[in-house]
């Protein structure tokens, strides 16, 4: 009998036997052969592979990120911190912050003091020059004849030069005549009490106090026609100022014969700074107190002129604590 002819392209599958002795292999998987497949495999599933097959062999070492690390401690159960370690460090958080925070303060407040009074010192030149362009030679503007402090009529004068030389040429969010409660740095009140609502206050966006006190008072030691006082709003409360804290003056002076007039925040004409260095212990000293008595000029005026001569930057010996 003939035998079916195979086709060329069919595959002729190999016998395999069992082996006679099975029980002579120690690993039952190797009494049979085994087809060999390779394919890709992540080293960590090699590894994996080789344990379950019992060979030892060493695992590759894994970097964890900040996030594996992160969700790790959040499953771990951690120990709480006790009670008094909890209190120490409060305790050496609330000294760091007593040490640090007075000083910060008192940085930031001489910082508003020497920014507010040198844009101060901005605005009135501006507000001058303006005024000038529309009402010619600040020397030869329509000064009050009587003092604004000692009657009625001079507080008119002052309020009509307010009205006709500053306020239209100042841009300002209030204006009025409140009594504000002037003090000496030592809490006594100063002379400037009897002066301080009796022209036209002007209060800035800022919050920058303006005062324009035109004055009679001409002569050749102090040539100043006007003083302006200036608030900065450093712990300014319950209209309360304080000389050579919150409370500064300029003035505008005649500073030659030919009717020139500048804004300055000296008070006598042979003021200087040189003059300041030479006689720095009696302008320390004039500022801290009461020196209307003795000297005829503010305290605040030796306060302004310390801050200005120090390049509008509060000195170190400045005698006032802001």
């Amino acid at each position: 009998m003939q035998r079916p002819s195979q086709s060329h392209n069919s595959e002729v599958l190999p016998i395999i036997q069992p082996h006679p002795c099975p029980f002579l292999f120690k690993d039952r998987e190797s009494n049979f052969p085994q087809r060999t497949y390779r394919q890709k495999q992540s080293p960590l599933s090699l590894a994996l592979s080789h344990r379950r097959r019992g060979n030892n062999i060493n695992f590759l070492k894994r970097t964890y990120s900040p996030i594996d690390l992160l969700t790790y401690s959040l499953k771990k159960k951690l120990a709480a911190f006790t009670l008094a370690e909890v209190l120490i460090t409060l305790g050496i958080i609330g000294v760091i912050a007593a040490m640090v925070i007075p000083a910060l303060v008192s940085k930031y407040r001489k910082m508003v003091v020497e920014t507010e009074l040198q844009k101060a010192f901005s605005i009135i030149s501006q507000v001058i020059k303006m005024s000038e362009i529309q009402n010619g030679n600040i020397a030869f503007w329509l000064y009050p004849t009587i003092s604004a402090g000692t009657s009625l009529e001079g507080v008119a004068q002052a309020e009509e030069f307010n009205n006709l030389y500053i306020e239209p040429y100042i841009k300002y969010i209030k204006t009025g005549r409140e009594n504000f409660k002037i003090l000496y740095s030592d809490g006594t009140e100063s002379y400037l009490k009897n002066y301080i609502n009796k022209a036209p206050q002007f209060i800035l966006a800022d919050g920058i106090f303006l005062q324009f006190m035109p004055t009679p008072t001409i002569n050749q030691d102090r040539g100043y026609v006007t003083l302006v006082y200036v608030g900065t709003t450093n712990k300014r409360k319950n209209g309360e100022f304080v000389e050579g804290k919150n409370f500064f003056t300029f003035t505008l002076n005649i500073t030659d014969n030919i009717g020139k007039v500048s804004l300055s925040p000296q008070s006598y004409l042979n003021w200087s700074c040189s003059k300041l260095n030479e006689q720095r212990t009696t302008f320390i000293e004039n500022c801290r107190k009461n020196t209307r008595e003795t000297s005829g000029v503010s305290s605040s005026v030796y306060c302004t002129y310390m801050i200005y001569c120090n390049g509008w930057k509060i000195p170190d010996d400045y005698p006032i604590r802001i």
